[in-house]
């Protein structure tokens, strides 16, 4: 662990944490602008299941039933993507956690990243990509339901969604603690 906490460290540098971000944010984009209309127009207007929130069995069997022609390519193109997009998520989220701590002057704060609660943020992309390795088992049954494929799909999809919240959480406890400690720390005149 010490060694993947120091090779973040040493490469949480703003101008990474910056390319990062335009990496995501380019994805983001990729998906927004591209990829989920190129999905609703053979899909009855439904956007993938990967950015449903919530998302339960129901609503899945009840969307495979309204797929068009090309409902299949459409996800295939737009999982290919969102096979890096969580890789790319995690990159940006273990540099600005990295950054964060790197900022803030904290040896307690250092310590920890060290020991590798950085984990965290690992979490959400784990799920992210099995979750697509689901979705897509499913499409590849249609029209026959993969009613374990749907099961376990639903339940990563669940856990995706609390690994993102709690990694969010983390980073705004991270940056809030960071910018106390550098108002704390600025010499007064």
């Amino acid at each position: 662990m010490v060694t993947l906490s120091a090779f973040f460290l040493r490469q949480a540098t703003g101008r990474n944490v910056l390319f990062a971000l335009a990496a995501l944010v380019f994805c983001i984009g990729l998906f927004k602008v591209v990829f989920t209309p190129m999905y609703q127009a053979v899909s009855s207007g439904f956007v993938p299941f990967d950015l449903q929130f919530p998302l339960t069995r129901e609503m899945i069997i009840i969307q495979l039933g309204a797929m068009g022609p090309g409902s299949f390519a459409a996800y295939a193109r737009f999982a290919a993507v969102d096979m890096a997009f969580p890789i790319i998520a995690s990159s940006f989220t273990l540099l600005l956690w990295a950054w964060l701590v790197k900022k803030s002057g904290s040896e307690m704060l250092r310590g920890a990243f060290e020991r590798g609660w950085w984990i965290w943020a690992v979490f959400p992309a784990v799920c992210d990509l099995t979750e697509n390795f689901f979705f897509l088992q499913i499409f590849a049954t249609y029209p026959e339901p993969a009613l374990d494929a749907i099961e376990i799909a639903v339940d990563v999809h669940r856990g995706k969604l609390a690994f993102l919240t709690l990694s969010q959480g983390i980073t705004v406890g991270l940056a809030v603690m960071t910018a106390l400690m550098q108002l704390r720390c600025k010499p007064t005149r």
